[in-house]
């Protein structure tokens, strides 16, 4: 993908937090095609959860998390070495996840923040992106993305590991 074709999402996005009704959002939450957003189906459940996470109204930026990575390809090991040092306090744990792109919710201004910086992290040359660089400058696509600007901004993306520790989803042993 080239040009607007990879930031077409971000750009329909900000296009639309800063219209006049977007103005009007406190909370933003976003869901990619097929993602579904889990949940008691409450608003008020909704927002007290991304709260909990710091993504409060002016808060922070909290992304889904998935095991494997993708840069807009698989991460190099070079990638993952570099998140590795970047992150220390993230890989600490066996198997942390990454941030995953189909899933981001926070306070308008973390959302805007986001796509602003994403926009122009895919605008400007590599070199003016370090992040980008770091990471072996891949063609990020919006998951890439993503995860450069968590590694780029660590106090303002929080990727949201899954709290189920049983990756088996069937809690019957003999199904």
């Amino acid at each position: 993908m080239r040009g607007l074709q990879r930031t077409r999402k971000l750009h329909m996005i900000r296009e639309y937090l800063l219209s006049e009704e977007g103005r009007r959002w406190h909370t933003v939450v976003y869901a990619d095609a097929l993602d579904v957003i889990a949940g008691t189906g409450s608003e008020q459940a909704l927002r007290e959860t991304l709260r909990r996470l710091g993504a409060g109204d002016g808060g922070q930026l909290v992304a889904s998390a998935e095991p494997a990575c993708w840069l807009g390809e698989a991460c190099s090991v070079s990638a993952v070495r570099t998140m590795r040092r970047l992150r220390p306090e993230h890989f600490g744990t066996p198997h942390a996840p990454f941030p995953c792109s189909g899933q981001y919710a926070g306070g308008r201004s973390a959302v805007l923040r986001y796509v602003e910086w994403a926009i122009g992290a895919l605008e400007k040359p590599a070199a003016s992106t370090p992040i980008r660089a770091a990471l072996g400058d891949p063609a990020l696509d919006d998951q890439g993305l993503l995860i450069a600007y968590w590694l780029s901004h660590p106090l303002g993306t929080v990727a949201n590991p899954n709290p189920n520790p049983n990756p088996n989803p069937n809690p019957n042993p003999n199904p």
